[in-house]
């Protein structure tokens, strides 16, 4: 969302709101939900927006982490890695793809499959679209991770 260019024309509002009630998977900022909704928690909004539809919203934090919700359960939060950041260019696209990267394997992203994963699930999605992220964000220019960095980053997260 770049707010400057598209909240004031005339119709976005309505259009954004019937492609939510027709998406799968909603992913947005903290920043993005703001602007949508200045004083309003962005988890409300995107638990409002949950409710209208999507299998999936998924709100990022930047450095804070992110939150996934399902309609009717309780959000799933997971803590951003801890990296030297030097370029937050592509950060959010880069989590994105991670996110549809995990879920393609994870669940097939057919209708409905979003919806069926449990919290472990999703805080594995939450994690490794948050690794693509961090990765990211350790270099300047938006150039996400290889999968030989995403294997090599997470072995070493992993406790011995």
């Amino acid at each position: 969302m770049r707010p400057a260019l598209v909240l004031e024309r005339p119709g976005y509002r309505p259009r954004l709101e019937a492609l939510i009630a027709q998406a799968q998977l909603v992913k947005a900022s903290d920043d993005d939900l703001q602007a949508l909704e200045p004083g309003v928690d962005p988890l409300e909004t995107a638990t409002a927006w949950a409710q209208r539809g999507p299998d999936l919203v998924v709100v990022t934090h930047g450095a804070a982490g992110s939150t996934a919700i399902v309609a009717g359960r309780e959000p799933v939060r997971c803590a951003a890695p801890a990296v030297r950041v030097v370029d937050t260019v592509g950060a959010g696209d880069a989590f994105a793809a991670g996110l549809i990267a995990f879920l393609a394997e994870a669940a097939g992203l057919r209708p409905g499959a979003c919806a069926q994963l449990d919290r472990e699930a999703l805080t594995r999605a939450l994690r490794f679209a948050g690794l693509v992220a961090a990765i990211t964000c350790t270099r300047r220019g938006a150039d996400p991770p290889r999968r030989a960095e995403l294997a090599a980053a997470a072995a070493l997260d992993r406790p011995n």
